[in-house]
């Protein structure tokens, strides 16, 4: 009778630890699926991380949009965006929709960027406030023989962004340089510190936003009163400095780097400064055999996006307490479970939960992949943007300024904003051939940092033209590939 007692408790240990390996297997489904769905990413598609991406082509498309474009409401996107961006907030101060978790402060500031775009979308007015800063950018040269070039750009781009777009109640010229130099280059030293995690640099923020504050004071901002911004929800005026300058200078300093040698980008810009149309901006026809200006500028983001990588946050919570109670029982069978709670999460917009994985969307290597760019894809070419050869998966394929319903809300207005900006320079520099003022170039061309060799001079100064690398030091000569478009390839 013992005996058979002890075969039915035996049978019976075997039993239920088949059951809860069962309920486990359940609840390992049931939760993946739940993760899945709650955050809207498809099941089966592996995402792009830090590293380099191994997946090429419609695969690695498929990705991307899975991040940048999911299956989840906008409110649970912002929260997402949020979390993966939570640095700024450390080196900036910001209080915009790109820092905070709450839908109120994204739909407040959405409104506030799409009034201000629609004013500045008229480019006569906004090419006169760039000529302007070109002029006083060039005043410096009254008391020095050269300006650097980044400096000379980054000096053009804030005051067009401040006065033509933002709409302070200022001049180009009347904005104090040593200040405008001052808040480009405080923002692109805490750019960089904000990806530090070194003590030492943490510590260095403060001091750094705070002489920040100084010099935007002394610019007149914080600005207030101006219609349709309501500063009692975004107070801090960096919330919209950083979106609109900190990208743009450096696609018009890249643009402009590899084109102004190149005599047909110059008469096209000549023609697009006296008539700044879309038409003019889009054509190929302008001059025979040249780029159309939107190419130029978009070939610039192919290559080099104004953000190489876009993070999003998923939730990672703790399985409940049950589920920890059928893993102990089977003890020696370890269940993978994640659980993801509903991450709309409160009232104030905040997930509650224990940690966050964040995915990278590879915005870079997809725009560089030889499979839908062909094998000249580091090859910098604005023809193989001309329609007759420019295909639907590159068009797909081509996303700098993300995709989905938190795309960038400047995506239509910044590339005719870059062109009407280099419309202004090209009237005063060139490689020194007419113009009063000539770029002489660098060993290589730079992104945030690295201009090391380039700057701006009068042309009466005799210099050497160099041709230019990337980077990377590859040479890229004039950098436009001249020819027809029927001969350029896009895999």
């Amino acid at each position: 009778m013992l005996q058979l007692k002890n075969i039915y408790t035996s049978n019976l240990d075997v039993i239920w630890t088949l059951l809860a390996f069962a309920i486990g297997l359940s609840l390992t489904f049931i939760s993946s699926s739940y993760l899945s769905s709650s955050v809207g990413f498809p099941r089966g598609v592996r995402y792009p991380d830090t590293g380099e991406s191994t997946r090429r082509g419609k695969s690695a498309i498929d990705g991307i949009y899975a991040i940048l474009k999911p299956q989840s409401t906008i409110a649970e996107q912002v929260i997402s965006r949020a979390i993966s961006n939570a640095r700024l907030v450390r080196a900036f101060g910001l209080s915009n929709t790109f820092v905070k978790e709450s839908f109120d402060v994204h739909n407040a500031f959405v409104a506030q960027a799409k009034y201000l775009l629609k004013a500045a979308e008229n480019w006569p007015d906004f090419l006169e406030v760039c000529v302007e800063s070109v002029e006083a950018s060039l005043a410096s040269l009254r008391h020095a023989s050269t300006i650097p070039f980044d400096v000379f750009i980054q000096g053009i781009t804030l005051r067009a962004v401040l006065v033509g777009f933002l709409r302070v109640n200022a001049t180009p010229a009347s904005l104090d340089s040593y200040h405008i130099q001052k808040v480009a280059e405080l923002i692109t030293v805490l750019w960089g510190l904000s990806k530090s995690k070194s003590p030492a640099d943490i510590a260095s923020l403060q001091p750094l936003r705070e002489q920040l504050r100084v010099s935007l004071t002394h610019l007149g901002l914080p600005y207030r009163g101006i219609s349709g911004v309501d500063f009692e929800t975004l107070h801090n005026p960096l919330d919209f400095i950083i979106p609109a300058w900190e990208t743009l200078w450096r696609v018009v300093a890249l643009s402009f780097a590899h084109t102004y040698a190149y005599k047909g980008v110059i008469e096209s810009l000549e023609i697009f400064r006296d008539h700044p149309t879309k038409h003019n901006f889009q054509s190929f026809e302008i001059v025979k055999g040249t780029p159309s200006i939107e190419a130029v500028v978009m070939e610039t983001m192919r290559l080099f996006p104004p953000s190489g990588r876009i993070g999003r946050a998923i939730p990672q919570f703790e399985a409940p307490s049950f589920i920890q109670q059928v893993q102990n029982l089977i003890r020696s069978i370890p269940l993978p479970i994640s659980f993801a709670l509903n991450s709309t999460g409160t009232g104030e917009g905040r997930v509650t939960s224990t940690s966050f994985m964040v995915v990278k969307a590879d915005i870079e290597a997809i725009q560089r992949d030889t499979t839908i760019w062909g094998e000249n894809s580091t090859t910098y070419d604005p023809m193989r943007h001309h329609p007759k050869v420019f295909t639907p998966e590159q068009k797909k394929a081509l996303i700098p300024f993300g995709a989905g319903s938190l795309q960038c809300i400047g995506a239509k207005w910044a590339p005719m904003a870059v062109g009407v900006i280099m419309a202004a320079i090209a009237d005063r520099v060139d490689h020194g051939l007419t113009k009063e003022y000539v770029l002489v170039r660098g060993k290589k061309m730079g992104s945030r940092n690295g201009w090391d060799g380039w700057f701006v001079q009068r042309r009466n100064v005799d210099d050497t033209i160099q041709p230019a690398t990337t980077s990377n030091g590859d040479d890229l000569g004039l950098a436009v590939q001249q020819g027809s478009v029927t001969n350029i390839r896009g895999g």
